[in-house]
């Protein structure tokens, strides 16, 4: 599969499918959610951040291709707000991180065949502890019996 060059958000760890509202205030930001929605199929690679133990945060090399669901709204007070569905995996190719003349950073990515590379990381003696670890966390997250969608 050919390697894709995407503007990379680092928000938040997401899943294929998975959609997730936001309301968007920074500049920035909404300057690139407007660059990309006038693209055919507008997307961008979203990523998340690792705290290790020792309190160092870390960008995770691994994301998912987000996609634009409806038409972002702008609110009274300025804001955007977007509904991004979570679409294929990617690994971000070491050494492709640039920033733009605009501001926002891209980087060629790979996107994962998740059968196959799922298998191969399974097996493999390479594996990212962080990677496991955020899955862990995420899992915890998802089936403590407190856990509420409502926030309550």
């Amino acid at each position: 599969q050919k390697d894709t060059t995407l503007p990379l958000v680092v928000l938040d760890s997401m899943l294929p499918r998975q959609v997730l509202n936001i309301t968007v205030q920074n500049g920035l930001l909404m300057e690139l959610v407007r660059t990309r929605l006038q693209e055919e199929t507008p997307s961008l690679g979203m990523v998340g951040n690792a705290k290790l133990a020792g309190g160092q945060i870390v960008t995770l090399k691994s994301g998912v291709e987000v996609e634009f669901i409806g038409k972002p709204v702008m609110t009274e007070d300025g804001k955007l707000k977007v509904t991004l569905r979570g679409a294929r995996r990617f690994r971000v190719m070491e050494d492709t991180i640039e920033t733009t003349a605009e501001g926002w950073t891209t980087a060629t990515i790979k996107y994962l065949n998740s059968t196959v590379d799922d298998t191969a990381e399974a097996s493999s003696n390479n594996v990212n502890p962080m990677s496991i670890s955020r899955a862990m966390q995420m899992a915890r997250e998802f089936t403590d019996p407190n856990f509420s969608l409502e926030g309550d």
